[in-house]
């Protein structure tokens, strides 16, 4: 009996030629196939878009997110976007947790005085069910937001590929980073001073909840907004996230990339 095998993108096909006659037997798809050591895996993880968890403002000395139906898997990945305004100093210290005692890492911090925006990751390694809550802890200030959205397939370790940010006073915020891993999610944020969620988004990038926030009086001291909007790219380059404001505001415009 001669056995003749074929192996191609993962595909094991086996051909037997039997001396009685000629025959194909074709054995059954596997995701995995071996040869001399080696493995391939079919089963790859692709980036995704899962949903946007919620917002808050306004809080006193925190803002906190309530986690709807259905809940955030294990596996995934929870992105916290926040923004300050304060008429004292903005050096203050911040933290981010949540009621499944999962780890935020914070990936971006910048200040544009009166404004500072951040921006914080958490690899899912116990899973949220309906009714917890996602938590941004700050001292009590004239203003501040929060927001948080699901991704699905960011490294669990070692998650940051770039991280940039920049700050200034106009209506056109912009910061790039230039990524070196091949399959990137990017978060593009932008914190304000002002209660306007207006904003025109840059192409290729898809929006993220705005938040425009008016915490009390005396205005305009407690005016912040947030925005926000992702990418998922699948080569490497450098990445803009340069939204137009309607107006000229005090900006921080901070982007970072996750690693899929």
């Amino acid at each position: 009996m001669r056995r003749t095998v074929i192996r191609r993108a993962g595909l094991a096909i086996a051909v037997f030629l039997t001396l009685a006659g000629v025959g194909a037997t074709f054995a059954a798809f596997s995701g995995t196939t071996s040869n001399s050591g080696s493995s391939f895996n079919s089963a790859s993880t692709f980036l995704a878009f899962v949903r946007n968890v919620g917002t808050a403002d306004c809080g006193g000395a925190s803002d906190s997110v309530t986690v709807p139906a259905s809940g955030v898997a294990a596996g995934d990945t929870l992105i916290v976007r926040a923004a300050y305004r304060d008429r004292g100093s903005i050096a203050f210290a911040t933290s981010v947790s949540d009621s499944a005692g999962n780890a935020y890492q914070r990936d971006l911090n910048d200040t544009q005085n009166p404004v500072r925006g951040e921006v914080w990751s958490a690899y899912v390694a116990t899973p949220l069910a309906a009714g917890d809550t996602i938590t941004v802890t700050h001292p009590d200030l004239d203003g501040n937001s929060m927001a948080v959205s699901e991704f699905r397939g960011v490294d669990a370790i070692g998650r940051v590929d770039q991280a940039a940010s920049n700050s200034g006073n106009s209506q056109n915020p912009s910061a790039s980073v230039t990524t070196t891993n091949g399959n990137d999610l990017i978060i593009g944020s932008v914190a304000h001073d002002a209660n306007d969620t207006t904003i025109t988004q840059p192409g290729g990038w898809n929006a993220l909840p705005s938040v425009g926030t008016d915490c009390g009086i005396p205005p305009p001291h407690t005016l912040i907004t947030l925005h926000g909007a992702y990418r998922i790219v699948s080569s490497t380059g450098t990445y803009t996230y340069d939204p137009t404001l309607p107006n000229n505001h005090q900006w921080v415009d901070e982007v970072s990339s996750y690693k899929g």
